[in-house]
């Protein structure tokens, strides 16, 4: 059934698993979990459904398996029905398996679910903070997530590039300048400062709030820049009608970034 799975004939391994005189948890997992990776997730859901009607109890593999299904399937009713038979199965919500609950919530626009899901968590780790950060950020909900990142930084948690990503975009929508400046020594001393996203985001936010000069000093500093990072340089200038700053030897470097790069045919059929 893996072997047909992993080669993208989930007909062929359902019809395995069909033909089991006795299949188990381990052999309904070998399906559910590749269903979702080819986007089939209701696929995912009959199989699980059928598990539950041959009486086979699902193990904590599978409820993580199809929890996720419902995430990328955004199917909110089921989810909610799998998270009920997790608690009423008495499977105690650990981080591995309540931070894939805290995203398939937030996923589905259920903010209020997620935070309630995380909160009841006996702890927590970088992934489950940068979960609900992501959810409240991907969401709209930008002072949420600053709220959500000072509760992390009060439990001494050290933010990854994820979490620094979401926030410097926060601050880079909500004018949250001060704070993106501590985020940016923050990125200095702990050597992230050349990552071409993080830099990207950067250059935007100090764009964003008229910081023209912080915006050209971050830019030139990365040793890697791309499409994105000209772009939101440029546009900074643009958007304060800076027109004399964007000089010749900055639009021939654009220019010959472009050309040595495949992003210039893009540019150029758009």
């Amino acid at each position: 059934m893996d072997l047909y799975a992993r080669c993208d004939s989930l007909s062929t391994a359902y019809q395995v698993l069909d033909k089991l005189p006795c299949p188990d948890a381990r052999s309904y997992r070998a399906v559910i979990v590749n269903y979702p990776h080819q986007r089939q997730t209701s696929n995912a859901f009959d199989v699980y459904i059928s598990m539950q009607a041959n009486g086979i109890m699902a193990n904590r593999a599978i409820f993580m398996e199809v929890l996720k299904a419902c995430g990328r399937g955004e199917t909110l009713s089921f989810g909610r029905l799998v998270h009920y038979s997790i608690v009423t199965s008495g499977f105690v919500l650990d981080v591995a398996m309540g931070t894939i609950l805290v995203d398939m919530y937030s996923r589905l626009g259920e903010l209020e679910d997620a935070q309630k899901v995380f909160d009841t968590l006996s702890e927590h780790n970088v992934v489950s903070w940068c979960t609900l950060i992501t959810g409240y950020s991907y969401h709209g909900q930008g002072l949420l997530a600053l709220e959500v990142y000072a509760k992390m930084q009060e439990e001494k948690i050290k933010p990854d590039e994820i979490i620094l990503s979401c926030i410097l975009k926060v601050c880079a929508n909500l004018g949250a300048i001060e704070l993106g400046r501590l985020l940016n020594d923050h990125i200095i001393r702990n050597g992230v400062d050349s990552n071409v996203v993080i830099g990207s985001i950067l250059v935007d936010m100090y764009a964003k709030s008229s910081s023209l000069q912080e915006a050209r000093r971050v830019f030139e500093n990365l040793s890697n820049k791309n499409i994105v990072t000209w772009g939101a340089l440029l546009t900074g200038y643009a958007s304060e009608g800076d027109y004399v700053s964007v000089d010749r030897c900055l639009v021939n470097q654009m220019l010959l970034f472009l050309l040595l790069s495949s992003q210039f045919v893009v540019i150029v059929d758009s």
